[in-house]
């Protein structure tokens, strides 16, 4: 895998309780998705969850996500390449395009 770009991310030493806060707002974000009746609600709270995963995931291996364009690709990336699986590059992206879609979309 390749290495963390400084652009998109920071070295930091986390500690257990900020890696399980992440953990905690991902799931909260699940209960959401489950329970809420609008589907682009479901949707949305899915996909932010997917995402405080993946945060979670960095901060174990060390590193912080900067906030700047394009950062949600590069969470997906680095997920799918820590657990080795290029399910969730693939899956996460078309829910990343989807939601681009629905908050972008004027037409």
């Amino acid at each position: 895998m390749r290495q963390f770009d400084n652009q998109y991310f920071q070295k930091i030493k986390a500690s257990q309780k900020q890696i399980f806060k992440s953990l905690e707002n991902a799931e909260r974000d699940l209960s959401i998705a489950r329970e809420d009746r609008f589907l682009i609600v479901r949707f949305n709270y899915a996909y932010t969850a997917l995402l405080k995963c993946g945060t979670a995931l960095l901060q174990h291996h060390g590193y912080r996500v900067r906030s700047v364009p394009g950062h949600h690709v590069k969470i997906l990336e680095k997920m799918s390449g820590l657990l080795k699986d290029e399910n969730i590059m693939t899956i996460g992206n078309i829910m990343r395009s989807k939601r681009n879609k629905d908050l972008y979309d004027n037409s």
